[in-house]
């Protein structure tokens, strides 16, 4: 007797009992009436276990994001996935801003990010190196003869990429190495060359 009385102020204690004695509110889908939790939204808002799932059959959200504009389901505290996430942790869902490289629209996960993709992100260092190496381009080609520096056959410099045997500019020691872009440590090779190289000290 004792120790159901123990067990049941233990339980009252931590909520368990007001969770069982709190007052019914209406389903905002059916109307029925159904146990309020702790956590509820209230009357008017709560939804049943049988609507939700339902709901979820036929893929047609109860209620929206209660966030102007989005129109997704709701997923937790009147908002979708992504708008309850970024309430959670104190941030505000960021404005779509336009990726550097591709002019595609995105959300940034943070403010320092300006590509869109990873892809997107290298495309962008690779075409700034080579804006570099442009200025220099044809007077290696001139310096060089057209000629690959790997392989020593001839370089056509009417081939552009993905060509294989179009000209590509070769580092001597290569940049992870700690090779400059100077004229002095670059030289004419081929595309396939200069990859079947790969990062190799000359």
């Amino acid at each position: 007797m004792q120790r159901e009385a123990r067990r049941q102020r233990a339980h009252s204690d931590r909520g368990v009992g007001s969770y069982l004695m709190a007052s019914p509110v209406p389903c905002a889908g059916c109307g029925r009436s159904m146990a309020q939790g702790p956590g509820s939204l209230g009357a008017g808002k709560s939804i049943c276990l049988p609507c939700r799932r339902a709901a979820r059959a036929n893929g047609t959200p109860l209620r929206a994001c209660s966030v102007d504009g989005c129109g997704k389901a709701v997923h937790a505290r009147g908002m979708c996935g992504k708008h309850y996430e970024a309430n959670r942790v104190g941030k505000a869902a960021r404005p779509s801003i336009a990726c550097e490289y591709c002019d595609a629209s995105f959300e940034p996960r943070d403010g320092k990010q300006r590509f869109c993709s990873t892809a997107c992100r290298w495309s962008h260092r690779d075409a700034r190196r080579l804006r570099g190496h442009s200025k220099h381009r044809e007077a290696i080609r001139i310096r060089d003869r057209d000629t690959c520096q790997l392989c020593g056959r001839r370089v056509d410099p009417t081939l552009t990429f993905p060509d294989r045997w179009s000209p590509t500019l070769d580092h001597i020691i290569p940049s992870s190495h700690g090779g400059s872009d100077d004229i002095s440590n670059l030289r004419l090779a081929h595309l396939t060359c200069n990859a079947s190289r790969q990062a190799r000290p000359a």
